[in-house]
């Protein structure tokens, strides 16, 4: 009749009654020889001008007289074809290497990484190779390789993420063909890995260190009168506060090696005071307490640029301090047990990918945001810009009690 264009089948000849994902057809999902499909089915059709479109098996048809009158069904098998070329009456029992493997692909933005590739050998004889890593304005790397026979290793490269990606990472084995392979087409991998963004955080616009309000207030005031002894009259007057949020904060130890943990505690506090009196008869008022109580902030968290997941869990970008001690006034807040913690220790993790070593410490930053409490519908909120060093990584601790 008319063409619809394609679907995607799906048969599985070890199990005839799989029927796969969805989307696909399986020969049991066809009712008739009409090519009518049964009902309830969501198909994936490829339409011949190019568009595609999901469309129930109620509306559709494979064909028509599908096998009845041959009809239009094309059966395509996709499967990988090995070709081996060979030179020589030796040859067939040349070296082999190959790429396997290139991880991670997904890396956060502007923070130190490793990245992990393995290399095999495929011939029954030891071999050492070279392997270059390189990564376009970041890194090109060349390690040299042994290799026992059909032995896999991963080699660790490290470099610098850049601000966005996404980012080619290329691993070639025996780039130089130092020696010649049976197969040079599995020397050669490339990935584009994904450059992760640390999270945009949308605080408060009108929240701040400093909050002012207006507060009103009057009493009456009587003066006296020549003809009726005295008059009594209402004197309104105008009261603005302020409020200030003081923080103190510690960071222990400033200086450390990527793996480990570190603690962040903060002490806040707030103080009122009267800016000023207007409108008034009179110094009523100067010193009135406010009517609205300010209170001290409720939150904290450390805002990292970075996350670390192990096989416990992830600590996320942003890591909420623990609040032990509160009062109208003051409020203060400890790092909180790390749920990815084993020991459940007061700790937030650094990334062990993380950037320095001890002939090259590297700073870096991240950020403590204080936020909550506050008087007359606003929030206190307070950023503090901080650091921390790395100068090594915990694995330089392996082998030993420290």
């Amino acid at each position: 009749g008319r063409s619809m264009g394609a679907a995607s089948g799906y048969f599985n000849p070890n199990d005839p009654y799989e029927l796969g994902a969805v989307g696909l057809i399986h020969p049991s999902q066809i009712k008739n020889n009409k090519g009518y499909l049964q009902d309830g089915l969501d198909i994936y059709v490829d339409r011949e001008n190019g568009s595609f479109d999901w469309m129930s098996s109620n509306n559709i048809a494979i064909g028509y007289g599908t096998f009845a009158n041959a009809g239009a069904v094309a059966v395509h098998f996709e499967y990988p074809v090995c070709i081996s070329f060979y030179k020589g009456a030796n040859l067939a029992d040349s070296p082999d290497v190959a790429v396997t493997k290139i991880e991670k692909t997904s890396y956060e933005a502007n923070q130190g990484a490793t990245a992990l590739v393995t290399i095999q050998n495929l011939h029954n004889k030891p071999i050492q190779t070279s392997l270059n890593f390189s990564i376009p304005n970041i890194i090109n790397a060349d390690e040299v390789v042994d290799l026992e026979a059909k032995e896999s290793k991963t080699i660790e490269f490290y470099f610098q993420t850049p601000d966005k990606g996404p980012m080619p990472m290329t691993a070639v084995a025996n780039a130089e063909r130092s020696f010649a392979e049976c197969d040079y087409d599995n020397n050669k991998m490339t990935v584009n890995a994904e450059i992760l963004q640390p999270p945009k955080y949308n605080d408060t616009s009108n929240c701040g260190e400093t909050i002012r309000w207006t507060e009103r207030d009057s009493h009456t005031v009587s003066r006296p009168c020549r003809n009726h002894g005295s008059h009594s009259y209402t004197c309104t007057h105008t009261f603005v506060y302020e409020t200030t949020l003081t923080t103190n904060h510690s960071i222990s130890p400033k200086t450390l090696k990527s793996g480990y943990g570190f603690e962040v505690n903060a002490d806040t506090s707030i103080s009122t005071h009267l800016v000023s009196s207007s409108g008034g008869c009179s110094n009523w008022g100067n010193n009135r307490s406010p009517a609205k109580t300010p209170k001290a902030p409720t939150k904290a968290e450390v805002r990292l640029n970075y996350a670390v997941d192990n096989s416990i869990g992830t600590q996320g970008y942003a890591v909420s301090l623990e609040r032990n001690s509160n009062n109208t006034s003051s409020s203060s807040f400890i790092t909180a047990q790390n749920p990815i913690s084993v020991k459940k220790s007061r700790s937030i993790f650094t990334d062990i990918a993380l950037k320095g070593t001890l002939d090259a410490p590297f700073t870096h930053s991240f950020e403590i945001f204080i936020s909550g409490g506050g008087v007359n519908g606003v929030e206190f909120c307070k950023k503090i810009p901080e650091t921390f060093i790395i100068n090594g990584s915990m694995y330089d601790d392996d082998g030993t009690t420290s």
